[in-house]
């Protein structure tokens, strides 16, 4: 099991995780997730995009049947999502 941390926020259908050292939600982490992603980077993005990052917890698992999935936990929430339904990225 691998643990990450860093921020989520949804996309559509699917749940973004960003691996990060930043301790902050800061325009500047907003702007760098939205470049990596080929987003537009422009103030009400940003706005946005800070409004729904949540600090959390990646853990990777494995079913029996070897499939993956991964555990978010964060302040208040956890969930459970399978690996088609997560986008990692690091900034």
């Amino acid at each position: 099991m691998k643990i990450k941390y860093g921020y989520s926020f949804p996309l559509g259908r699917k749940e973004v995780f960003v691996e990060t050292a930043a301790k902050r939600r800061t325009a500047s982490l907003a702007s760098k997730i939205l470049v990596k992603l080929q987003l537009p980077d422009n103030p009400a993005t940003i706005k946005d995009l800070l409004y729904y990052l949540q600090r959390t917890t990646l853990e990777q698992c494995y079913t029996s049947a070897g499939d993956v999935y991964f555990k978010y936990t964060g302040d208040n929430f956890g969930a459970t999502y399978f690996s088609d339904d997560v986008i990692i990225i690091s900034v």
